[in-house]
């Protein structure tokens, strides 16, 4: 079944509907335990869901920049710590003994 296709579409806002039914009538969200939610916390959410589906979208191709990143940071600082090592060898101070 295709993720993007019509029928997870229609189902997917119609369970979103089902949902705001259920969580904005007085009466019926009490009978589920919760709390009928306005505006403002409608707003909360739908901002909450956005950010979350851009981060979902993003990610990937972030954290391979930041994977490359780390891998060259590693690199430099094996480099530098062998040619530390090295320098202190040659002057006599071994660091080892």
């Amino acid at each position: 079944m295709d993720p993007h296709g019509p029928l997870v579409v229609m189902k997917t806002v119609g369970s979103l509907r089902a949902l705001a039914e259920v969580v904005t009538t007085p009466g019926l969200s009490h009978v589920f335990g919760c709390t009928p939610v306005g505006p403002l916390a409608w707003g909360q959410g739908l901002f909450g869901t956005a950010v979350a589906t851009l981060l979902s979208a993003v990610a990937p191709e972030l954290l391979v920049r930041f994977s490359e990143i780390a891998q060259r940071w590693l690199e430099d600082w094996s480099l530098v710590s062998r040619v530390e090592h090295d320098a202190l060898t040659v002057r006599g101070n071994n660091p080892r003994s």
